[in-house]
């Protein structure tokens, strides 16, 4: 019992030695090592407070074209356009026709005494179309985003004179103190010269038998092409339609009609009609068919127009 005891305390001696030795001189068991490398460390970025959508080109007057009209039956023009929305296109011009054409024609022989007659056979007329030009406002209207066929509502705006004529009736014709003097009458149409020695007349637009022309036309039409090219820069676009006119109507004027007011003489507009003209035996010289062609209230129109978009 005895070495028992005595074996117990020699064996926790030795541990209470042995742990007080590590505390001293500690020695760590040898191991094998590798190296690792730390990892980065991680930047959080903000987040950003909106993102980049596909920008949509909704094209609501943020193009810009402009155009010269190469053939048309208003003449030579210039327009401008713009896009509405993708289906409708904006245009606006002004064309006038620059030709005029000048010829010598018979108006025959007149005897206003016996000792004088005037020679109306070698006579200068100028023939001149749309007179003070033409104004239009068009909507291009667009089945579809991509199709170049459009229908197009609008109108045209004038003075309402689709061919002017004129006269030139002074010397050798009149002397200088007769160029007011002239007239000439057709059953009830009368026409004089004015001052200048100028006879006038003209064929518009407007209700027949009624004095004054129209100056305002609704146009509805077809096309190709697009006036505002979103996707290419230079184009071109043909339209054609019809304008409501109202009518067709002829007038003239007459320059010496007396005012019972002032006493002055003063500028009358004539209405050529198939009643007006009339023969010696009162019959008509043009069978009816002024009355006829004036009953037709549209007038058909054309264009081609060369377009470059400028933005």
């Amino acid at each position: 019992m005895k070495k028992t005891f005595a074996l117990f305390l020699a064996l926790t001696a030795f541990a209470l030695i042995s742990a007080r030795a590590q505390e001293i001189d500690p020695v760590e068991p040898a191991q094998d090592t590798v190296a690792v490398a730390e990892p980065a460390p991680v930047v959080e970025e903000p987040l950003p407070l909106y993102t980049d959508a596909p920008k949509v080109d909704k094209q609501i007057f943020n193009h810009l074209s402009v155009g010269v009209e190469l053939l048309g039956l208003e003449g030579a023009g210039v327009q401008v356009a713009t896009t509405l929305t993708p289906h409708v296109q904006i245009r606006a011009g002004y064309s006038i026709f620059p030709y005029s054409h000048k010829q010598s024609v018979n108006l025959g022989q007149y005897k206003v005494t016996d000792e004088r007659t005037i020679d109306l056979t070698n006579t200068p007329v100028k023939a001149t179309l749309w007179d003070g030009g033409l104004g239009n406002l068009m909507f291009d209207i667009f089945p579809g985003k991509h199709l170049a066929f459009h229908f197009t509502v609008g109108m045209y705006i004038g003075t309402g004179k689709f061919l002017s004529g004129q006269v030139d009736a002074r010397e050798p014709i009149l002397r200088k103190d007769e160029y007011a003097s002239l007239a000439i009458s057709y059953g009830d149409a009368k026409i004089s010269s004015d001052e200048n020695g100028q006879i006038y007349a003209d064929v518009g637009f407007g209700t027949p038998g009624q004095e004054g022309f129209n100056n305002i036309f609704p146009y509805a039409g077809i096309g190709f092409g697009h006036a505002v090219g979103v996707n290419k820069r230079v184009g071109v676009t043909f339209d054609m339609g019809v304008i409501y006119t109202g009518g067709i109507k002829a007038q003239a004027y007459n320059f010496h009609t007396l005012d019972p007011v002032t006493d002055q003489h003063v500028k009358k507009t004539c209405v050529v009609t198939s009643q007006t003209l009339t023969d010696d035996d009162g019959k008509q010289m043009d069978s009816g068919m002024i009355d006829k062609i004036g009953q037709i209230p549209v007038f058909p129109m054309m264009r081609l127009t060369l377009v470059v978009r400028i933005f």
